[in-house]
């Protein structure tokens, strides 16, 4: 298992390293326009993927879908640290998605049959720490990368170390064989006009979102032309899915019981609070305060430390007093709080205010990962995986729909100040603007302007997520109350399997 357990690692550091790097791809490619699209597009492959990971080990096997996608994982990341425009970049990182998406769920897959019972609780702790250490050391890892090495070494690392994982791997999993199914008959099964047509109808839109106010006005025909499309084909989409499909991609079977809508809608809003934060925090640190990128990362140890220990402490609470609801209660009213205390953040803000708000939105954030618990009670035996997968599927499009909307806020917010400010130092473009040696180069008063309406971009992307949290609220009040209470020895075993099934929500 220490193959798993490494190249486990490796994926959810990545996400992590990426984060605080951005600044510094985004100022050497000078392409601060494209800053959603490098996050999107590892978003939008991993999450389309995690759902057809069952699928695809009972056609080709499980050992040769878990080593493709380390392969996938390792060569993207190689080719990510050797791109030269940003193209290049944002192609290879979706690439790298469908490796991580991948990785994610063949690591719960493999783990839960190769290993018995009685080893999989054990497990379920290791893969815990391996998550708290990855989450905690990576944006400080990726400063150090960026300020003493170069931020393609983080991407080139994976390469050999995916080698070395899939060399253990082949060892370790000797007793998987080639898939017993018939490959046609399997493929068939597959439903690929509904994977394309989803993946066409929301790229439809991210190109809607991206480009509306910046490249195009938002009332012009392209744009909306555009999102007249892609809106016509995601309807297309439900009707086909719906009336033509056996298997579909998203069981409307499950959408008959209003707890399970309100817990897709729990997961769709907590996807949007935590990309906003993973990756707009980091920007507030290197731009506003002007800190380097190990500085950042540093800056950032109160969020990704709550995060975890907050996880850890709302865990520990259901399984004592097998109540959920008021912990996630708690955890919406810190996400509004530490939205709210977020967007009071500005250039002279004490490190004590700025501790306490990323406290206060951590504790919110690691609260909602016991949402998997009602969402596993919510089904029954044989559904539990599909709910992962979906949960997963639902939190994935509010990473994707959450980063580019709030993109859109803030590009348009600068571009806004650009026109509007007469004495505003950069008039170019917004790539000029989001240059860190550009701002350093102004006198101080000049840099000023500059920061602040920085600044007041993200604050107003920080008030966005007191309203993203609201709705979170919202829909939670709505959540059945579950038992939790197991009364066989065989609810028992099925309840360490769901803690296990956990991880695999936490993962990418």
């Amino acid at each position: 298992m220490i193959g798993c357990c490494l190249i486990l690692f490796l994926a959810i550091l990545d996400v992590n390293l990426v984060a605080n790097q951005l600044p510094k791809i985004l100022e050497e490619f000078k392409s601060g326009e494209e800053f959603s699209w490098l996050i999107n597009s590892h978003s939008l492959t991993s999450t389309m993927l995690q759902p057809f990971c069952r699928k695809l080990s009972t056609i080709f096997g499980k050992k040769l879908t878990f080593l493709v996608s380390i392969l996938i994982f390792g060569a993207s990341s190689v080719l990510c640290g050797a791109s030269q425009n940003i193209q290049w970049l944002i192609a290879t990182r979706a690439t790298m998605g469908i490796g991580s998406g991948m990785i994610a769920s063949m690591t719960f897959i493999i783990i839960s049959e190769v290993l018995p019972y009685k080893q999989k609780v054990f497990y379920n702790i290791v893969m815990n720490i391996i998550f708290a250490i990855a989450f905690i050391i990576g944006p400080l890892l990726g400063g150090l990368f960026v300020d003493y090495v170069s931020w393609r070494w983080s991407f080139y690392m994976n390469g050999p170390l995916s080698i070395i994982c899939i060399i253990i791997l082949l060892i370790a999993l000797r007793k998987f064989g080639k898939s017993s199914e018939n490959t046609s008959t399997k493929l068939k099964e597959v439903d690929w006009l509904g994977i394309f047509l989803l993946a066409s109808g929301l790229l439809l839109l991210l190109f809607g979102l991206n480009y509306g106010g910046n490249k195009f006005p938002w009332i012009s025909v392209t744009i909306l032309t555009i999102f007249g499309v892609g809106f016509v084909i995601l309807m297309f989409f439900g009707i086909f899915e719906k009336i033509f499909v056996k298997k579909p991609l998203i069981p409307t079977s499950m959408f008959k019981d209003s707890s399970i809508r309100a817990i897709f809608g729990c997961f769709y809003f907590i996807g949007w609070i935590q990309v906003i934060v993973i990756y707009y925090t980091p920007i507030y640190f290197q731009y506003v305060r002007l800190q380097s990128a190990t500085q950042s990362g540093i800056s950032l140890l109160p969020l990704v430390s709550s995060v975890v220990i907050f996880c850890a402490i709302s865990g520990t609470l259901v399984i004592k007093f097998e109540k959920y609801k008021w912990l996630l209660y708690i955890g919406s009213i810190s996400l509004i709080g530490g939205g709210f205390l977020l967007s009071t953040l500005n250039l002279t803000t004490e490190t004590l205010l700025r501790v306490i708000a990323l406290i206060v939105i951590g504790c919110g954030i690691g609260t909602q990962f016991i949402l998997l618990i009602p969402a596993l009670r919510a089904v029954k035996k044989g559904e539990k995986s599909g709910m992962i997968g979906l949960c997963n599927f639902f939190r994935g499009y509010g990473f994707i729909f959450g980063i580019s909307i709030s993109t859109a806020l803030f590009d348009n917010h600068i571009l806004s100040n650009m026109k509007n400010t007469q004495n505003y130092p950069i008039k170019s473009s917004l790539n000029d603007v989001l240059s860190l040696k550009n701002i350093r180069q102004l006198d101080e008063e000049q840099k000023n302007i500059i920061l602040n309406s920085i600044n007041n971009g993200i604050s107003t992307i920080y008030i966005l997520c007191i309203f993203v949290a609201v709705m979170g609220l919202i829909f939670a009040s709505f959540l059945k109350n579950y038992n939790l209470r197991n009364d066989t020895e065989d609810n028992n075993n099925n309840s360490n399997n769901n803690n296990f099934e956990v991880l695999n929500e936490k993962i990418i």
